[in-house]
């Protein structure tokens, strides 16, 4: 929530969930804070080809990473924003694919959806999701431009 209200300590907050996380052996705990760092990096970096892109990858792999050492499968959250990695990225196609992924492993009108749809090019849709799931602007707002 700390990058939500715009706290300027929330890469040292998030960088703080993760080490408790690695230390404790919390592998779901671990994967929150990779996407929770993918998400700061990604919105720090602005435009195509950003180093905010290339940083959002490294941490979310971390998180694909333990999902698949806990033989589970990723958060769709982490997807969404993975998607939105991918595209900032240069790489569409991959960008496309994994938002498709997380529509099939969503649950309606979740955040999760809200960011596949942006990834996918479909504000409208988007917007309709969010609003009849009651999710506030803040969780995908910042993902309508990137």
């Amino acid at each position: 929530a700390a990058w939500q209200a715009g706290d300027p300590q929330a890469p040292a907050v998030a960088q703080a969930a993760r080490l408790q996380a690695r230390r404790e052996g919390d592998g779901p705990a671990l994967i929150a804070a990779a996407t929770l760092r993918g998400e700061l990096a990604l919105l720090a970096g602005a435009g195509p080809e950003t180093g905010g892109a290339r940083e959002a990858l490294h941490a979310l792999a971390e998180g694909l990473k333990v999902a698949e050492l806990l033989g589970t499968f990723a958060d769709p959250h982490l997807l969404g924003v993975l998607a939105h990695a991918q595209r900032r990225g240069g790489s569409p196609a991959k960008a496309g694919a994994t938002a498709r992924k997380v529509l099939d492993r969503s649950p309606p009108r979740s955040p999760a959806r809200v960011l596949a749809l942006l990834a996918l090019g479909e504000p409208g849709e988007a917007e309709r999701e969010a609003e009849a799931g009651e999710v506030a602007p803040v969780w995908w707002a910042p993902y309508r431009e990137g």
